[in-house]
C-alpha cells in the first residue's frame, strides 16, 4: 500500500500575513482612488460621485463653508451678520459668536484658496483621528488593522464624505476632542486646565459637545470639569449680545428644517429631538408624544450614556478607553439637535473603529450590519425610517462594545492587582 502524501499546514503566522498584506493592498488601492475622486472633485466644484451615494449634493462643494467665509468676511468688515441678510447667502447668520472668530482668516484669503486650504484641514485631521484610533486598537490589544484601510474606512464612509462635500465644521469639534483626549493622558493642573478649556471651546463651535462635562464626571476628573464650565461661560460672557443673537436666530431655523416639520424622516438626519412627534405617532406612542423632543432624546438615547458611563467610571485605568468613550459620548449628543444632518455622526465611525474587534461575538456583528449599512456612502435600497432606526442601533451597538471593552479592561485591572499577592506569599 503507498503512502498517502502529507498535507503540509501552512503556518498561522503565514495566513496571518497573507491577510494583512490583502488588506494593506485594499487599504492603499481606496486611499488612491480617494485621492482621484477628490482632485477632480475641486477642479470642477462638485463631488463627482455624488449622484451614486446617499449625500444630498449641492451644486457646488462647501456650501457649509460658504456661509463661515462669507459671515466672518461681513463680521469683520463691521456688519452684524446676525441681524441682516449675509453678503453673498440669502439668510441671517445661525452659529455661535466663536466660529465667526475662528473663521477670521477667510478676511485675508480668496474663496477659492479657502476652499482648498480647509478642506486640507479637514482631512489632516481626520488623518489624525484615525492614528488615534490605531492608538486605542493597539493599547486594548485588537485585531491589527493596517493604517491605511483605517484612514479609508473613514475617508469613504457616508458622513466624512457628507462633511467634507458640505465643508462643514464639526472637524473642529473632533480636533478639540483630541486636544482634550490627549490632555486627559496627564494628571497635572496644567493638563485639567487644558482638557477643561478645550473641551470649552468645542461646546462653543457646536452646542452639543456640552456632554464633555458627563465625561468628565464618569472619569472622575474633577478639576477638568469644573475648568469646562469655567471656559463655557467666560466664552459665553465674551460676547452677550452675540450669543442671543445666535439662539434667536437658531430657534427660528430649528423651527422649520425637521424631520417633524417636513411630515417625514430625513435619510442624512439623525435627529431624535426633531422626529420625536413623528417617531411617537408611528410606533402609536400617543402618552409620550406630548413630551418635547429634548426628553424623547433623554428617553431614547441617554440611558445608553449613563450605561456606558457607568461602565467607564468603574474601569481602574481607563486611558485606554478614554478616545472611543468620548468619541461615542459626543455621537449621541448629536443625536440631541432639533436640525442634526449626518455628516456631524462621523463620531461613530470613529468610535466603532477604535473598539470593534474580529473576536467580539456573533451577535456583535450582526448588530453592527445595521450601522454598516449607513456607514458606506452608496445610496442603500431601504426607506429613509429604516435608516433611522439603523443610526440608532448603531449608537447601541458601539455602546455595547465599549461596555465590554470596559468589562475586559476591569478583568485585566483585577488580575494586575492580584499579581503582587500572590508573588509576596
Amino acid at each position: 500500500m503507498k503512502n498517502q502524501p502529507e498535507t503540509i499546514a501552512v503556518p498561522e503566522e503565514s495566513k496571518f500575513q497573507s491577510t494583512r498584506f490583502i488588506l494593506l493592498f485594499a487599504g492603499v488601492l481606496l486611499l488612491a482612488l480617494w485621492a482621484v475622486i477628490w482632485a477632480i472633485s475641486l477642479s470642477k466644484n462638485h463631488l463627482v460621485i455624488g449622484k451614486y451615494t446617499q449625500i444630498p449634493c449641492w451644486p457646488n462643494l462647501s456650501c457649509d463653508f460658504d456661509i463661515n467665509y462669507c459671515a466672518a468676511r461681513t463680521w469683520l468688515a463691521g456688519g452684524d451678520p446676525y441681524q441682516s441678510v449675509i453678503k453673498g447667502l440669502a439668510f441671517r447668520y445661525d452659529h455661535p459668536p466663536l466660529v465667526l472668530v475662528l473663521f477670521s482668516w477667510c478676511f485675508l484669503i480668496p474663496h477659492p484658496i479657502a476652499i482648498i486650504l480647509w478642506f486640507s484641514v479637514q482631512t489632516a485631521v481626520f488623518a489624525f483621528a484615525v492614528l488615534a484610533c490605531r492608538r486605542s486598537r493597539q493599547e486594548l490589544n485588537l485585531f491589527n488593522v493596517p493604517l491605511p484601510l483605517l484612514l479609508a474606512a473613514v475617508l469613504f464612509s457616508f458622513p466624512v464624505l457628507f462633511e467634507m462635500e458640505r465643508g462643514n465644521w464639526n472637524i473642529l469639534v473632533l480636533l478639540f476632542l483630541l486636544l482634550t483626549v490627549t490632555a486627559l493622558r496627564g494628571r497635572s493642573l496644567f493638563c485639567d486646565i487644558l482638557a477643561g478649556v478645550c473641551a470649552g471651546v468645542a461646546a462653543w463651535i457646536k452646542v452639543y459637545p456640552a456632554l464633555f462635562l458627563i465625561g468628565f464626571l464618569a472619569l472622575r476628573r474633577w478639576r477638568a470639569a469644573s475648568f469646562f464650565a469655567v471656559a463655557v461661560i467666560l466664552i459665553g460672557l465674551a460676547n452677550i449680545r452675540g450669543v442671543m443673537e445666535f439662539a434667536a436666530n437658531i430657534k427660528e431655523s430649528a423651527r422649520t428644517s425637521t424631520p417633524d416639520y417636513e411630515g417625514g424622516f430625513i435619510a442624512w438626519s439623525h435627529t431624535v429631538s426633531g422626529s420625536w412627534a413623528l417617531f411617537c405617532r408611528i410606533n402609536r406612542l400617543s402618552l409620550l408624544e406630548r413630551l418635547p423632543g429634548t426628553a424623547g432624546w433623554g428617553v431614547l438615547v441617554f440611558p445608553l450614556v449613563v450605561w456606558v458611563s457607568y461602565w467607564i467610571a468603574r474601569v481602574p485605568n481607563p486611558s485606554r478607553l478614554i478616545y472611543p468613550y468620548f468619541l461615542w459620548l459626543i455621537a449621541s449628543a448629536t443625536y440631541l439637535p432639533p436640525i442634526a444632518n449626518d455628516y456631524s455622526l462621523f463620531f461613530l465611525p470613529l468610535a466603532a473603529l477604535a473598539v470593534w474587534d474580529r473576536r467580539d461575538k456573533v451577535y456583535v456583528h450582526v448588530l453592527m450590519a445595521f450601522m454598516l449599512m449607513w456607514w458606506q456612502p452608496i445610496w442603500p435600497p431601504v426607506s429613509s425610517k429604516f435608516l433611522f432606526y439603523s443610526k440608532l442601533v448603531g449608537l447601541g451597538s458601539v455602546a455595547l462594545i465599549l461596555v465590554i471593552r470596559a468589562w475586559e479592561q476591569i478583568k485585566v485591572g483585577c488580575e494586575v492587582e492580584r499579581i503582587p499577592a500572590a508573588s509576596h506569599i
